[in-house]
């Protein structure tokens, strides 16, 4: 659903919330994908923004983190590298 701008207000409060923010979304598949960084950005930047995204998805799950069979990450042309789900 689009957020109606006024006219005359500022929008930099806007841009900079809808450039930090990504869509994940989900059909009629079982795996969720979305981009979490790229490969210029350090690893604790990376591990921060893939933890706030699985907290964010955990939250809309109806068991939270039960509902989670496994974590994988992948650069762009690189391998699968799975990791630990805290079971």
């Amino acid at each position: 659903m689009p957020t109606p701008v006024p006219f005359d207000a500022p929008i930099e409060s806007f841009l900079q919330r809808f450039r930090s923010s990504i869509k994940v979304r989900t059909r009629a598949s079982l795996s969720i994908s979305c981009k979490i960084g790229d490969e210029s950005m350090e690893d604790t930047d990376l591990a921060i923004n893939a933890h706030a995204v699985l907290s964010a998805i955990e939250k809309k799950l109806p068991n939270g983190e039960k509902n989670i069979k496994k974590i994988m990450i992948k650069t762009s042309m690189g391998k699968t590298s799975e990791t630990s789900t805290g079971d």
